[in-house]
């Protein structure tokens, strides 16, 4: 097999693994998904702090991807290490995929993410759904919101689920931020 035809077939490899998570509808447009199925469908599940992050360009690949180190403050799912270096594809201008999070280093996160491929990568679960960026609120409590703004993270959640998770308080706020803490309480509750 050529060099050309080796590069195409990972290429496309990537781009079915995007593709799948994108809704038939359009290009842009990504399947919602609440907490359970990120849940479910996550691998890794930590928050952290983004400690580096650098785009790169894969010469096995032939594609640009995101290097990013993040400092884990508290793991529900995963290698449980104080330290991960994890590979995405890159979120450029270029990509031609919609919806793919950058990191910036010193950001506070929780994410919900894929098990890492064959091919290194990983991405978050629902692409942006599955980053959670940690901000301060207006009372100086810490909140995570996702790429939607947490608009689905409640709906449809299974009987079973809702039986593990039970009344907890900050479900019911979720679409404004979720206190991060109570985001990975509710995730490990849903996991169990």
């Amino acid at each position: 097999m050529s060099t050309n035809q080796s590069s195409w077939i990972r290429w496309f490899a990537v781009s079915v693994v995007v593709a799948a998570l994108v809704s038939p509808v359009g290009s842009s447009t990504v399947r919602p998904v609440n907490l359970e199925e990120m849940t479910t469908q996550a691998a890794i599940i930590f928050a952290g702090r983004c400690v580096a992050s650098e785009v790169v360009r894969d010469g096995s690949l032939g594609l640009d991807v995101t290097v990013a180190t993040f400092e884990a403050t508290r793991w529900i799912k995963g290698d449980a290490r104080p330290r991960v270096t994890l590979r995405f594809l890159a979120a450029t201008p270029d990509s031609r995929i919609m919806g793919l999070p950058g990191f910036t280093t010193g950001e506070e996160l929780v994410l919900f993410l894929h098990g890492v491929s064959d091919l290194g990568l990983t991405s978050p679960v629902g692409l942006g759904q599955g980053k959670f960026e940690v901000h301060v609120d207006k009372h100086g409590g810490k909140v995570a919101i996702n790429a939607t703004g947490n608009s689905t993270l409640m709906q449809g959640l299974s009987p079973d689920a809702m039986s593990k998770i039970g009344s907890a308080p900050s479900v019911g706020q979720a679409t404004t931020g979720i206190d991060p803490t109570a985001l990975l309480d509710l995730a490990a509750r849903i996991a169990q």
